[in-house]
């Protein structure tokens, strides 16, 4: 949009906030309704959407909306452009050009044409924007979010398609809690299995200790309130939650997958918990964060070479800039 591009964003899922806060920057948002794995409808939809606008190229960012994005292409003539983010593998034969967030998910499919475009984070989530600690944590009691001054906080922002991901870190997080009374872990996200993981975390955890936020367009309050930000879905090498958590200065412990040693490398050295684990491993989550916790000048360290790290090889200009001279390439400009 900043450089004079007309956008426009179908959607699957109702966009909800996100829709309009797009809307108010010039992106026309539209809402398919899609029911089905395949859905006739939202393809007549997204038609209409290709015939009003006249895109040049027709872009789908995961595995949900490719075969959509496939159809409606070749239905209209147009280049289609398939994101893969590390979902896992998926079709996208027919593709005029295949963009990959990373090497590892380039290779897990082979794709004809690929061109590696890494993700990027929100730049309003940069250290210099964040708010203090009291004032997250304020403004989250005013929410009505049990988070109280002094005791440790975790984050998390995930998707809760499968809840068992989130089963996992409310287990993790009920061990960390027996050596840090008061802890809270702060889950943000929503999906199917948000009902399922908190059932069980009601039952696992100790009353209070996991607050389920929902969606939540204020991430920074989130971070600011943080003391550690989990990682504990996400794919590819590097996730867009470990992105925004890392430029807001968090220290993260992450769930491991390939490619991740590269944005959260081991520091032997100075003694860093090596804070990649396996996403079902509790005792890992456990001791990575209790080492991150019971020393805050180590956590404050990594938090900052995280931020370091991130603005400098994820910047949103340079992504956006990639990403538009793909599409460019796509159309044949």
């Amino acid at each position: 949009v900043e450089r004079g591009d007309a956008v426009t964003v179908a959607s699957l899922r109702w966009p909800g906030a996100w829709g309009a806060r797009l809307g108010r920057v010039g992106v026309r948002v539209e809402w398919l309704g899609g029911r089905f794995r395949f859905d006739p409808f939202a393809l007549r939809r997204v038609l209409k959407v290709i015939a009003a606008d006249k895109p040049q190229v027709v872009q789908s960012w995961d595995a949900e909306t490719a075969a959509l994005a496939r159809r409606a292409a070749r239905w209209a003539r147009l280049p289609w452009v398939a994101t893969l983010r590390g979902e896992g593998p998926y079709s996208v034969a027919g593709a005029s050009l295949v963009i990959a967030t990373d090497s590892e998910t380039a290779s897990a499919i082979n794709p004809p044409e690929v061109r590696i475009v890494p993700n990027a984070f929100a730049p309003h989530l940069t250290p210099s924007d964040a708010i203090s600690n009291a004032d997250a944590r304020r403004r989250l009691r005013e929410a009505g979010y049990d988070v109280a001054d002094g005791a440790p906080v975790l984050a998390c922002v995930l998707r809760i398609d499968d809840p068992a991901p989130a089963k996992e870190l409310a287990w993790a997080a009920d061990l960390v809690r027996v050596l840090n009374p008061g802890l809270r872990l702060l889950v943000v996200g929503d999906g199917p299995g948000r009902m399922a993981a908190e059932r069980f975390a009601a039952k696992a955890a100790e009353q209070g200790t996991v607050q389920w936020l929902g969606g939540q367009d204020d991430l920074g309050a989130v971070y600011a309130a943080a003391d550690v930000v989990w990682v504990g879905g996400g794919g590819g090498a590097a996730p867009t939650p470990a992105l925004e958590a890392m430029a807001a200065g968090r220290a993260v412990v992450a769930a491991d997958a390939p490619g991740r040693e590269r944005l959260l490398p081991s520091d032997a050295t100075t003694g860093a918990p090596r804070c990649l684990v396996r996403w079902d491993d509790r005792a890992g989550w456990a001791q990575a964060t209790k080492r991150l916790l019971s020393d805050k000048g180590l956590a404050d360290r990594l938090g900052s070479e995280n931020a370091e790290r991130v603005r400098t090889a994820h910047a949103l200009a340079d992504v956006a800039a990639a990403h538009a001279a793909a599409l460019a390439e796509a159309a044949g400009l």
